[in-house]
This record gives C-alpha cells, sequence and structure tokens, in this order.
C-alpha cells in the first residue's frame, strides 16, 4: 500500500462491515467456533457427536470441504480442512446454521448457540503450521484440563493415525435423539430429500495433504502433541490440581458456562505459520493487507456508481451477493 494513499472514510468508521477475508481455493484453513457465554451446549455425548458426523459429512461433500482433523469440545468446535472450491463461507452457512437448530432442540436451549463474532478461520501457510494446528486439536482437551489423555475424550473425532491414514465411516442419518429429561426428539423428517438417509464421513489424510509420507506426518504430529500434553501435566501438577477426568467432565450441565479466563478481544489470527517461521508469516500477512486494501477500492468505486468493478482474487461475499466479477486466483502451497 502506498504511503501517500489514505484509507477511504467508510473503512475507518468503527462497526460498518466485518474485515474482508481472502477465500482461495485450495486454501488449508484452522477453523474455530464459539459457543454463546462459552456454555458446554457442545458436550461430545453419544447423540451430539453423531449429530456432529452427519452434519459435517453432508455439508463438507456439499460444499467441496475435505475434512483432516476435527475436534468437539463443550464450549467450542475446531476443524483442519482444505476449501477445494473457495466455497467455505457456504460451508459455515449450512453446517452452523443446522448444527445450532438441531443443538437447540436436542438440549431444548431457546436462545442462539454460537457467538455472534465471525468463525475464526485463520489459513496455515506452512506444513509445520499444519502440523502444529493438528496437535493442538488433538490435545485442546488436555491442555484444558478435562483429561490426561487425548484417546480419553470423546469430542476428538481424529487421532495419530487418521492424521497418516484417513478414516471413512458410514454415518446414517439421526433422525429420532434423547434429551437428557428423557423426552425423545426429532431432528431431521424421515421423508427429507435434502439430507440423505446415511452418507460416508470422510477424514482425508493430513499426511496427503502437505505431501508427506504418514509415517513421517504421524511422528511430527505425535511428537508436536506429546509436547503440548506434557506441557499441560507440567501446568496441572504446578497448581496442584488434577485433571477434571472424563466421565466429571461428560456430566457437566450444559447450562454450565467455562471458567477459564478468555480474552475477548484479543487479536484474532488471520494466518497460521509455524514456530520460528516469522518471515513466512509477515509475508502472508501483506498478501492479505494487499488483499484488504483492493477490497476496500473497489467497495469504494462501488459506492461511487461505477458498474465495471472487477473485485481482487479471494472476494466472497461480494461477488455471490451483488454479481461482481473477480479476479481468478488459487491459493500459493504450503511452503
Amino acid at each position: 500500500m502506498p504511503q501517500s494513499q489514505t484509507k477511504p472514510e467508510f473503512l475507518s468508521r468503527p462497526g460498518r462491515a466485518s474485515r474482508a477475508q481472502q477465500v482461495l481455493p485450495g486454501q488449508l484453513v484452522f477453523a474455530t467456533r464459539r459457543v454463546l457465554g462459552r456454555r458446554f451446549l457442545l458436550r461430545p455425548d453419544r447423540e451430539l457427536v453423531w449429530l456432529v458426523k452427519y452434519l459435517l459429512a453432508v455439508c463438507a461433500k456439499r460444499h467441496g470441504i475435505e475434512l483432516h482433523e476435527v475436534a468437539l469440545m463443550s464450549s467450542h468446535l475446531h476443524m483442519l480442512f482444505t476449501d477445494w472450491l473457495g466455497r467455505r463461507g457456504l460451508f459455515f452457512n449450512d453446517f452452523h446454521a443446522m448444527l445450532a437448530r438441531c443443538v437447540q432442540r436436542l438440549r431444548g436451549w431457546k436462545l442462539p448457540v454460537f457467538d455472534k463474532r465471525q468463525t475464526n478461520q485463520p489459513v496455515v501457510v506452512t506444513v509445520q503450521g499444519a502440523v502444529e494446528a493438528a496437535a493442538y486439536i488433538q490435545a485442546n482437551a488436555v491442555m484444558a484440563g478435562l483429561v490426561a489423555s487425548p484417546s480419553e475424550w470423546p469430542g476428538n473425532l481424529t487421532d495419530l493415525k487418521e492424521t497418516g491414514w484417513g478414516k471413512r465411516e458410514r454415518i446414517p442419518r439421526p433422525e429420532l435423539l434423547h434429551r437428557e429429561d428423557g423426552a425423545v426428539v426429532r431432528m431431521f423428517h424421515p421423508k427429507s430429500e435434502r439430507w440423505a438417509k446415511d452418507i460416508e464421513l470422510e477424514l482425508t489424510p493430513l499426511a496427503a495433504r502437505v505431501g508427506m509420507a504418514p509415517e513421517e506426518c504421524v511422528a511430527l504430529v505425535k511428537a508436536e502433541r506429546d509436547g503440548l500434553v506434557e506441557e499441560a501435566h507440567g501446568e496441572v501438577a504446578k497448581s496442584g490440581g488434577r485433571f477434571l477426568g472424563r466421565f466429571r467432565a461428560m456430566r457437566r450441565s450444559t447450562r454450565a458456562q467455562a471458567t477459564s479466563k478468555e480474552e475477548l478481544n484479543a487479536v484474532v489470527p488471520r494466518v497460521k505459520a509455524g514456530r520460528g517461521q516469522g518471515e513466512v508469516r509477515r509475508c502472508a500477512l501483506a498478501e492479505d493487507a494487499s488483499f484488504r486494501w483492493d477490497m476496500a477500492e473497489c467497495r469504494l468505486r462501488m459506492l461511487r456508481g461505477e458498474k465495471d468493478v472487477v473485485f481482487p482474487a479471494g472476494c466472497f461475499a461480494w461477488a455471490r451477493r451483488f454479481g461482481f466479477a473477480t479476479h481468478a486466483g488459487v491459493a500459493p502451497p504450503l511452503v
């Protein structure tokens, strides 16, 4: 961005629009969505895990999303996936809207399920960043003080084996589910045509995505994950406490709220690189800033009434909502 240029006035006004997110085909994305008020509405009991698996399978197939890692925590959801068609905005809308609707019925919850903030979706730009993201997703329950080992947490839909070799699982449509109060609630109409009667959930190995041999990728993720687990054990021992345990964690009320400290106004990362890869991260952030500047100029021209505006590659909402042309582009390969 040239020094002589100044930011358009409407971009300096707070609350006018969310920051533009570049959506390119082929991006590897580390996504997190949080529950409103950090309540435990996503507690991974049998019914909810079944529901999440089914919705992920349907929505991922519908929008060209390739899932690599998924972890369902009680108050938030982590995913690492590849967006091959540049449609992750539609995937998020579809998946989160339907999941929220089903959670409301399953939990008897009347309020919104998810936080009003945007889905946190930094783009992974390096192989090391992908390894760290996968390890973090698998170790998150241990880092939260819930269980002593990642394998104990029922919300971990992927483990080390899936990191190297992937997994396929046939998921039937969850038509009737049991609530905690004993009531039986219907999730999907038995004659629904939009939602398949059963579908295959495919978790594609991260090893294939980053171009590694399965054994090598598993070893790297394991080393990173073990480091996070060891650090979590050290923190618990230092505080003189203990892990909550799977049984107690799954007995907590879905109305309860997480008590750990969280900075609500913390900076949300836009790119994800590995440790020691600051230069790659800075380059990716510069590209992102250039995209947002181009978006700002295109929006300003559009508001002035120009009809021949061509938005930059990676523009998602404006092109689909208002029909403006965009430049072609694909995500650069991981470094």
